[in-house]
């Protein structure tokens, strides 16, 4: 094998090593289900890992639970768990029951619903539902008398929709079940009324399945017309990947509006559908911090070196504002501002106040940007085993983009 290869995967599993350790350290000091977390995601087996069910606190519990499941595959502990004291154990549970034990069983399922806590009811009514066991519940809610559910099942559909007494949840579900079951050769026919009919919640939901259905745009064009909410119209330029709107109403609107959730869906609309035409709106809104990073998204997008020049891309690297860090440092990898590289390294690489989602953003940008003259201090971000684990790895695979000779020889790589 390659002796870069070999060096590059040694300090892989070294950084490894040192996150497996952090792990078993939390749970040495207490922090059970944050260390349980950690060596899942390692994929770390923990000896006694069951013993953790019979926790006093209900997250070790839950932890426990995740980590039993996706690292060993095992779920036979699940059938005690879902009588937990704790409601939220129960409701974990009962996810996780619904996830990986088979359904041939229906009735076990369906006892889920004569839980005592009406949380867990309307979880194990939900996961029904969703599960496709309609006629099955329905048998059972009135077989039980279960009054919580009873009338979702004997009153008129649109009606329990529009009953403000109906928990959202429960509304959400069988708008779902609406959806499911109606046969597409009528689902353009019926659509449109259905939504009409519905509050700005459901309404909500109904674009959800709008948007995973064919041809999304041209439901949606027709649905804006008709939406005189600025949020319901924000959601739907979310969800169009094609124009849905005359770009010129859509200048008119950007002008007009108070809503900022709206202004922000037009600029990203904008940057989606590729358009030029909103660039006068994005230089002057770039000012206004509300929008700022959604104009900055637009302008790199549409390399516009004047909005984001680089005594704004500078300002915006001195900034408290995290997002507008983020967006300078996207700037300045799209717009190819190398001259930027220094004031990356040592103010915001270097200095460990920054979260770590940050710096490593920024070696990204100086990898991207590929100058090879920070591979020599990205070595030395490796190799430092009080730096940030996640630097360290981002910093490693840095390295091997911008001068993999490097790794040939690591004499002085510290031990785990």
């Amino acid at each position: 094998m390659n002796v870069i290869l070999e060096n590059y995967k040694m300090l892989q599993e070294e950084i490894k090593n040192e996150k497996i350790k952090k792990g078993k350290q939390l749970m040495q000091d207490g922090h059970i289900a944050e260390g349980l977390k950690i060596l899942l995601k390692e994929k770390v087996l923990v000896p006694g890992a069951t013993e953790y069910l019979k926790h006093p606190d209900a997250k070790v519990r839950i932890a426990a639970m995740q980590y039993l499941i996706k690292a060993k595959n095992e779920e036979d502990f699940l059938e005690d768990m879902v009588h937990d004291e704790n409601p939220q154990v129960r409701i974990k549970a009962i996810e996780l029951y619904f996830d990986y034990v088979p359904a041939s069983n229906v009735s076990k399922f369906l006892e889920f619903l004569l839980d005592e806590d009406y949380k867990v009811k309307i979880k194990a009514f939900i996961l029904l539902l969703e599960s496709g066991f309609f006629e099955d519940t329905k048998k059972f809610v009135e077989e039980h008398n279960i009054i919580e559910f009873k009338d979702i099942f004997t009153g008129d559909s649109i009606d329990i929709l529009k009953d403000e007494s109906v928990p959202k949840k429960i509304k959400v579900t069988l708008l779902n079940y609406i959806v499911m079951n109606m046969p597409m050769s009528e689902f353009d026919e019926k659509y449109f009324d259905l939504y009409k009919q519905l509050n700005n919640d459901l309404k909500k939901q109904l674009l959800i399945w709008i948007s995973k259905a064919p041809e999304t745009e041209k439901r949606l064009e027709k649905l804006w017309k008709i939406e005189g909410n600025d949020e319901l119209k924000a959601i739907m330029l979310g969800m169009a990947r094609s124009k849905i709107v005359e770009e010129a109403e859509l200048i008119d609107l950007i002008n007009e509006t108070k809503s900022v959730k709206l202004k922000k869906a037009i600029l990203n609309y904008a940057r989606r559908i590729d358009s030029l035409n909103f660039i006068d709106e994005a230089r002057r809104l770039i000012n206004n911090d509300e929008l700022a990073e959604e104009a900055a998204a637009y302008a790199i997008s549409m390399l516009d070196y004047e909005a984001l020049n680089i005594n704004r891309i500078t300002e915006w690297l001195e900034s408290k504002s995290l997002g507008k860090i983020r967006k300078a440092l996207a700037g300045i990898k799209k717009l190819k501002y190398e001259e930027m590289a220094p004031v990356i390294y040592n103010k915001i690489i270097e200095n460990k106040k920054y979260p770590t989602n940050i710096r490593t953003a920024a070696i990204n940008t100086i990898k991207m940007l590929k100058l090879p003259e920070y591979a020599n201090d990205f070595m030395k971000l490796t190799n430092d085993i009080e730096e940030d684990l996640a630097v360290r790895e981002t910093a490693l695979k840095a390295v091997a983009r911008l001068d993999p000779s490097l790794l040939e020889n690591l004499h002085n790589t510290p031990s785990v």
